[in-house]
C-alpha cells in the first residue's frame, strides 16, 4: 500500500522483481477495485502479505485545507479496511502489524521496553505541570533539558515540530501553553554523534551520524551537512536490540541512539514507519533489498 511516486516503494519493487516475486502496488490515490465481505473467508484475497507505506501528501496552501483533511480521511478509510483484513485471523500478514505499530509508536512505552532490555534511557518526565517540569530541570546534573512531543506534528502548512532546549524560565513564562498538553522532558545528552539503526526482521543496518558541532540538538536540521558512515554493531548490543525489536512485535523499525560521554549508546526512540532510503544511499546500506527478502519470507511462511 503506497503512492505511485513513493521512491522507497520503487526500490523495494525493483528488488522484488529481481527476485521473481509477484507483487503489485495498491495506490490509494488511484486505487484498484477491492471488495471485502466481512463474514466471508478473507484469506481468499489475491495477496498473502500487506506492506503499508501510507504517507499523507503535504499541502502548503491554506486554501487547500479541506483537500488536506479529505485526503487524510481517505487514508484512514483505507487503513481501516486493511486493518480489518490483517486482524481478521485470515492468515494475511501485515508489515508492520497494526497492533505492534500502535504499541511501538507510544514513546512512553518505547522507553519502558528499552530499559527492560538493558538499554540506558534518558531521565524523562512526561508532564503538563510547569512546577513539576521546573523541579525536574532543577534536579538534572547540568540543568540542561530538552522538550519533544509525544506524537509527531506536521501541519498542512509545512510546520514541523523539532526537539528543542527547555528551561525553567520557559516553564514559567509559557505556563499557560505548557498546561494545554503533556510533552516529554528529558535530560540533554551532548554528543556530536548519533546512531540510526534500521532493523528489518533479524537484520540490523547501523549508521553513525556525525553532526555539525554548532547544531547538535536535532540532526534533521543540518541534514545536508551530516557525515554518515555505516558500521557493525557488536554482537551483544545487536542481540539486545533484536530482543527489543521482537518485544515490540515489529518487522521493521528505525532506531535512534545518542552516545553518552563514555561512548555508550542511549536509546532515544524507534520509528516503526521511519524513512530509510536517504541513509541507504548515503551509507551504502542494503535496506531495500532486506525489506524485499522479508516480504518474500513472510509470504511463504506458514499461516
Amino acid at each position: 500500500m503506497g503512492a505511485n511516486d513513493d521512491v522507497h516503494i520503487d526500490e523495494v519493487a525493483q528488488a522484488l522483481k529481481a527476485r521473481g516475486a509477484e507483487h503489485f502496488r495498491f495506490d490509494i490515490y488511484n486505487p484498484h477495485r477491492l471488495s471485502v465481505e466481512p463474514l466471508s473467508r478473507l484469506d481468499d484475497q489475491p495477496f498473502s502479505v500487506i506492506w503499508r507505506r501510507l504517507k499523507p501528501p503535504f499541502i502548503l496552501d491554506y486554501a487547500n485545507l479541506d483537500e488536506y483533511y479529505h485526503t487524510r480521511f481517505v487514508i484512514d478509510e483505507w487503513r481501516s479496511l486493511f486493518a480489518g483484513i490483517s486482524l481478521s485471523g485470515s492468515g494475511i500478514k501485515c508489515v508492520n502489524s497494526y497492533a505492534s505499530e500502535g504499541v511501538s509508536s507510544n514513546k512512553l512505552r518505547q522507553l519502558g521496553f528499552a530499559a527492560e532490555c538493558g538499554f540506558r534511557v534518558p531521565k524523562t518526565l512526561c508532564s503538563n505541570d510547569p512546577d513539576q517540569i521546573s523541579a525536574f530541570i532543577a534536579g538534572l546534573e547540568d540543568g540542561l533539558c530538552i522538550q519533544k512531543p509525544l506524537t509527531s506534528f506536521d501541519s498542512p502548512t509545512g510546520r514541523t515540530s523539532y526537539t528543542r532546549f527547555f528551561t525553567i524560565e520557559m516553564a514559567n513564562e509559557m505556563a499557560k501553553n505548557v498546561r494545554v498538553a503533556p510533552s516529554l522532558y528529558q535530560e540533554y545528552i551532548s554528543s556530536p554523534v548519533e546512531w540510526r539503526v534500521t532493523v528489518v526482521g533479524k537484520r540490523a543496518f547501523a549508521a553513525a551520524i556525525q553532526k555539525p558541532i554548532e547544531n547538535d540538538l536535532d540532526w534533521r536540521r543540518s541534514h545536508a551537512r551530516n557525515e554518515i558512515v555505516q558500521f557493525e554493531l557488536d554482537k551483544g548490543l545487536k542481540d539486545r536490540l533484536l530482543d527489543l525489536h521482537q518485544n515490540f512485535g515489529l518487522h521493521y523499525g528505525a532506531y535512534d541512539f545518542m552516545l553518552d560521554g563514555e561512548q555508550n549508546p542511549v536509546f532515544l526512540e524507534v520509528n516503526p514507519v521511519g524513512q530509510w532510503l536517504w541513509i541507504e544511499k548515503l551509507a551504502g546500506l542494503s535496506i531495500s533489498e532486506a525489506i524485499a527478502d522479508l516480504l518474500i519470507q513472510e509470504s511463504t511462511a506458514e499461516k
